[in-house]
């Protein structure tokens, strides 16, 4: 074999270990997980899995949240999806009593948000005000509040069998107790002609009983994102309906105290520049046993 024919065989080699060699890098190069940023001051919507209460919750009390919403990198790629479990903490509660009434001492009740529990484990800082990240919320009842009842409202809301069933919703948004009532479809056509809401569904009140229980005992580890957001959903629902109950829940009501019911949507952001792993891509949920 020629000279010549020597140098073209050694270009030859050399141009195919150079392509194996950046076959592989490339390959290393795609199994390296992806990661993002999350910029301080993005938006995060979350909302309570319990009800908060001045007086009712404890300075202290850890406050299980969801997000309700993906929450999106600066290019658009999902970076917390909707059904991430998220933290607060309760900073102060007071609760209302015709004694504290008298002394101009109303209720108060204030949260410091946390974290969100992000994808591998990665925590994001939340706080409720980007240029103070310490600062809690205060919470009032404009976040909880009901308006008042229209007058063509009056005859339903006297229906004992509605009251009943006003009241087993207000229990179970409380203390997590499921309600015992069933409404026939006669008085949920009645309450969605009147009030714009109706009852959630069965399947929808066993998903709210569940994660309230679940809620109340701090265990929320485990649970479908799909799940939790159905039971968010029946939430925001029930609470839709004691809202438009207006004044008739006054009386069900312990003198003025907040009360933020599970579900209710709240505004957090991201304390500070956060890098974390990319979301995987949804797929088949397992359900929590």
């Amino acid at each position: 074999m020629g000279p010549g024919r020597a140098v073209v065989g050694l270009v030859v080699l050399s141009a195919v270990l150079l392509a194996v060699g950046c076959g592989k890098e490339n390959v290393a190069e795609s199994n390296e997980p992806q990661t993002t940023t999350l910029r301080r001051g993005v938006e995060v919507e979350v909302a309570p899995l319990l009800t908060i209460s001045s007086g009712g919750s404890k300075v202290g009390e850890r406050i299980p949240l969801v997000v309700t919403k993906d929450v999106l990198d600066e290019e658009g790629r999902v970076a917390l999806p909707a059904g991430t479990i998220a933290w607060a903490e309760v900073t102060r509660s007071r609760g209302a009593t015709t004694f504290t009434a008298l002394a101009n001492q109303p209720a108060r009740l204030e949260i410091r948000f946390d974290y969100a529990e992000g994808p591998d484990g990665v925590a994001v800082p939340l706080c409720a005000d980007a240029a103070a990240p310490e600062k809690p919320i205060e919470l009032t009842r404009a976040d909880s509040s009901r308006p008042k009842a229209r007058q063509g409202q009056s005859d339903l809301l006297a229906n004992p069998k509605v009251q009943e069933t006003l009241q087993a919703y207000l229990q179970l948004m409380e203390n997590g107790e499921a309600p015992k009532v069933q409404m026939d479809q006669e008085l949920r056509q009645a309450l969605l002609n009147e009030l714009g809401t109706a009852p959630p569904s069965k399947e929808s009140m066993d998903a709210l009983e569940t994660l309230l229980r679940r809620a109340k005992a701090g265990d929320v580890s485990n649970l479908a994102p799909s799940e939790v957001l159905l039971a968010v959903a029946a939430a925001q629902q029930v609470v839709g309906l004691l809202d438009s109950a207006g004044d008739r829940l006054a009386g069900m009501l312990k003198g003025a105290n907040i009360r933020i019911w599970a579900g209710t949507p709240l505004k957090a952001f991201v304390a500070h520049d956060t890098t974390l792993p990319l979301a995987k891509p949804k797929g088949p949920e397992k359900k929590a046993g």
